[in-house]
């Protein structure tokens, strides 16, 4: 087996506290629409069910605000129409949320430190480009790190093989000397072990919990 010359890490729920952005978003959709849908557990199903869309946006073929509109608008379709101006309302309130995003307890000491161990260090995420760009420029993320790969911009989302070696290959390390951490085991763990790379990590909160055995192993 060949050493361990990388590790590429998920930006979503693995370095950034995206969870707790969308509980705070949550509680101030629910204040703006709540005079609207009478049943809003059922408002949530409907939005959080559909997902149709998601993965064009995740590879850079329609834009994110358009998928926006689509689920707003399909999940108040039994309540009321989204018209223009709620839907300003809603992006300018999501928007201002998605902007006090924070890095995980932990995730900042864990890249220095895989760069201290002399591994190189980046990040593969799914998302739109302009929307993962920001975050990773509000978190000082970027600087960290030695390469940056995002679905749509490299035209591959996880678990593609394809999007695990075009980090890789920004990165300057094969997939067998080249490890993943993340958070959602069908696409980082497993996409991973099926793009060849050397180890998988899955980690539930911030990655310094699988950082010492991930660097002895």
């Amino acid at each position: 087996m060949a050493a361990l010359r990388a590790i590429l890490f998920d930006l979503d729920d693995t370095l950034l506290d995206t969870a707790g952005v969308e509980r705070r978003r949550a509680a101030q959709v629910d204040e703006l629409l709540g005079p609207l849908v009478g049943d809003l557990p059922g408002f949530w199903a409907r939005y959080r069910g559909h997902s149709s869309g998601r993965d064009r946006v995740d590879l850079g073929e329609i834009g994110y605000d358009a998928f926006r509109h689509e689920r707003l608008a399909y999940a108040l379709e039994p309540w009321s129409p989204l018209d223009d101006a709620l839907f300003e309302e809603y992006l300018e309130l999501s928007n201002r949320v998605a902007d006090t995003i924070e890095p995980l307890p932990g995730a900042v000491d864990v890249l220095r430190t895989v760069r201290r161990n002399g591994l190189r260090c980046g990040i593969l995420t799914n998302g739109p480009a302009q929307w993962q760009r920001r975050k990773l420029e509000l978190t000082n993320i970027a600087g960290l790190v030695d390469a940056v790969a995002i679905s749509a911009e490299i035209g591959a989302a996880k678990p593609s093989p394809d999007a695990f070696h075009a980090a890789c290959r920004a990165l300057g390390a094969e997939p067998g000397e080249t490890a993943m951490v993340g958070d959602n085991e069908p696409l980082d763990v497993q996409g991973a072990r099926a793009a060849g790379l050397a180890r998988a990590f899955w980690v539930a909160t911030a990655p310094l919990v699988s950082l010492p055995g991930l660097l002895a192993a």
